[in-house]
């Protein structure tokens, strides 16, 4: 599982919480903010069964409140997210900054390398359709040649006059 720094933040803090957080806790501790939070719960950490999450009432609002899972705990005591145990390099405000900016952009990457090869191919396609018009349009114009050369050849019609008179209207 590749884990960003914002999961690893999360699960950080829920390991040294005894007490499920909710997002507005997550977000104080760890300073990502709501919707990020609620991604990396939802997207990441909850389908791999790392951490769950319900919705309490608190004063008449319905909070969600995140909890590790016996398996999350499970897999920071093996050493997921680093030694939380210790002074972590990852607590710098501006290397979690920089991580999450990495993290980002490796992201918007992948997007704009699935978009070039979209138009690779489009391209590929609008190049294969344009060599069969331009092979059409090689064989009408020998055919057109042909009719102009057999007709004036044969004295039935001066194609150029016949072309100025219709340019002409008449």
């Amino acid at each position: 599982m590749k884990i960003r720094i914002e999961e690893k933040l999360i699960l950080e803090a829920l390991y040294k919480n005894d007490e499920p957080l909710s997002t507005t806790d997550l977000k104080s501790s760890t300073g990502i903010d709501t919707d990020a939070i609620g991604y990396s719960v939802r997207q990441k950490l909850e389908p791999e069964g790392l951490v769950e999450y319900e919705y309490r009432e608190d004063n008449g609002t319905e909070v969600r409140v995140h909890d590790l899972t016996a398996k999350g705990e499970s897999e920071i005591q093996q050493g997921l997210i680093g030694d939380v145990f210790g002074e972590s390099s990852e607590s710098d405000p501006e290397r979690v900054a920089l991580e999450a900016r990495i993290d980002e952009l490796e992201e918007r990457l992948g997007a704009v390398e699935n978009k070039t090869q979209a138009n690779k191919q489009l391209l590929d396609s609008l190049r294969s359709r344009i060599d069969k018009a331009a092979e059409v349009i090689q064989k009408h114009d020998r055919r057109l040649n042909g009719i102009r050369w057999a007709l004036e050849e044969n004295g039935v019609v001066d194609v150029v006059e016949y072309v100025k008179k219709v340019k002409s209207g008449d």
